[in-house]
């Protein structure tokens, strides 16, 4: 936002100014008001706001208007000035202008004009401040811009105005979104190998696979706008003539090609999701909604590289059934678990998670799921088997399910979590006592405000020596440990209560509810709104 100061000797104009413009709306904040421009000098020197905009009266006792522009001026060239006044004489309209005003408006103020003068001036610093960045820096205001608009969080006013310095225009009467993403988990789905999450050909980031992008679709000759969405996905809005037949199939093949142009580089394989066709540029985010939806569906459809929202919808439109749930075997996994059975498990997730993705009516949502009761099975048999010191770390085990984007990654994170209830069981390694009992305190008493510095006071032991024990130990630091049980347990009000988020904030031991929010997100990969629809 920009910040804006008021300068008039009539109090009731200071106040209605203040009261009835929307500053917010129009992206300002009104960071002060002063009644003389001699006494605006000095509030605006004390006044830790850089102001960016001054509206000021013509006649004052102190200091008048058009000396306090000169003033304000010399400390900062780039103020935007507009002026207010009860005089219209050419000699105070002339000099206003050539001291670079933006508005010279007359008393009573009419409210409309003075909203019109701060649209423009806004677009005015707006297309200042875009002028003085790096090509990198526009790229990140345009990416910051178009995922802002594809998710509601700017109003179409505020689009329409950015969208025009930027040059965000397609110039087609229907437009189409997709959005690619490259697969974690693109090795072999029964072995398990895999790349790592994010993991690219060495040299490639997600910034050079959409500089090949953008590259690939100009020399097409194909109308399109790119951005990264915060997940580093790339989304592509393609410019359609019409929704016909031919014009779906067009795209339909574009998208195939691009796919196949960019896995090179990419490193491992890539998926997309294929929104609908909607008319008009304003109906962008709802066809990037679709996309994301179809997106889901890679966990499901392992072997497509493009994945079309029309044919989603038909399959699902079919199918009328629900979904079954995981055929799991509480005697089958304690068997296996205790039998210390690598080969057996390991073949009988597989083989849980290929039935319930091949269910009738199964959606993503319903896998992930199926998979998180898998873990918490895995743990409560360990559980019942170990004391409670002895449990391995499965702190945020399911909230990582949620963050596997297919079948085979899924498949992977839920045998990685068996093989470490296997090692538990199987060497029954000794934690030294004292973090045997910090974390089990943590998992009944994760509400409390721990530090290793207290807890090296309760315990008598040095906080920094705590510190390296419990990484050595647990393969994590303690300040992760403790997010990673109070997220679980967040997860388990999300989808068993209908408790309010900042409710389970608290509840979980988070008092500061944006604090809650960050990490649930960076563990989970969803805010925790999203979560609790999808489950």
């Amino acid at each position: 936002m920009y910040n804006v100061w008021i300068v008039d000797d009539e109090p009731f104009i200071l106040e209605g100014l203040a009261r009835l413009v929307d500053w917010p709306s129009l992206q300002l904040r009104l960071a002060g008001e002063s009644e003389d421009g001699l006494l605006a000098l000095e509030d605006m020197k004390a006044s830790e706001a850089a102001v960016d905009i001054l509206i000021t009266d013509i006649s004052m006792p102190e200091m008048n208007g058009l000396e306090l522009i000169r003033a304000c001026r010399s400390r900062n060239p780039a103020l935007k000035c507009i002026i207010l006044s009860g005089y219209s004489e050419f000699d105070y309209v002339r000099e206003g202008m050539r001291l670079g005003i933006e508005n010279y408006l007359l008393k009573p103020i009419d409210m409309a004009e003075l909203a019109e003068t701060l649209r423009a001036t806004v677009e005015k610093l707006n297309r200042a401040r875009i002028d003085a960045l790096t090509g990198e820096q526009v790229e990140l205001v345009r990416d910051n811009i178009m995922y802002r608009w594809m998710n509601g969080r700017i109003s179409a006013e505020q689009w329409e105005a950015r969208a025009e310095f930027l040059g965000l225009k397609l110039d087609r009467p229907y437009v189409m979104a997709a959005v690619a993403a490259w697969d974690a988990a693109a090795g072999n789905p029964e072995t398990g190998s895999s790349v790592a999450a994010g993991s690219m050909t060495e040299g490639s980031s997600a910034e050079s696979i959409r500089f090949a992008a953008a590259a690939w679709l100009t020399q097409t000759g194909a109308p399109h706008l790119l951005f990264l969405d915060d997940n580093d996905r790339l989304v592509v809005l393609l410019g359609l003539p019409d929704a016909s037949a031919g014009a779906l199939e067009q795209a339909r093949s574009l998208l195939l090609a691009l796919g196949n142009e960019l896995e090179s580089p990419v490193g491992c394989s890539l998926r997309i999701g294929a929104g609908t066709a909607e008319q008009g540029f304003d109906q962008a985010p709802h066809s990037y909604r679709k996309a994301l939806t179809s997106l889901g569906y890679a966990l499901l459809h392992p072997e497509k590289m493009l994945l079309e929202y029309e044919e989603i919808a038909a399959a699902s439109e079919k199918s009328t059934s629900l979904p079954a749930s995981p055929a799991l075997s509480a005697e089958t996994y304690g068997r296996l678990l205790l039998a210390l059975d690598e080969e057996a498990l390991m073949a009988k997730i597989s083989r849980d998670l290929d039935d319930l993705a091949g269910s009738s009516g199964v959606r993503p949502e319903d896998v992930r799921l199926g998979a998180a009761e898998m873990v918490l099975e895995i743990k409560r048999q360990v559980g019942d088997a170990l004391q409670q010191g002895d449990l391995p770390p499965f702190q945020g085990a399911a909230a990582d399910l949620y963050r596997c984007s297919s079948l085979a990654e899924l498949k992977e994170q839920v045998r990685r979590i068996a093989r470490t209830a296997l090692q538990a069981l199987g060497a029954r390694q000794e934690q030294s006592p004292v973090v045997r009992q910090i974390m089990a305190e943590i998992q009944t008493s994760y509400m409390d405000d721990y530090s290793l510095k207290t807890l090296g006071a309760a315990y008598h032991i040095n906080p920094v020596y705590l510190g390296q024990l419990i990484h050595k130990e647990t393969g994590h630091s303690f300040s992760d440990c403790l997010h990673r049980v109070r997220i679980d347990k967040a997860m388990e009000l999300l989808r068993g209560t209908g408790m309010k988020t900042h409710d389970i904030a608290k509840a979980v031991g988070y008092w500061d509810t944006a604090h809650f929010y960050k990490h649930f997100k960076k563990l989970v990969g969803v805010p925790p709104s999203q979560f609790r629809r999808l489950v």
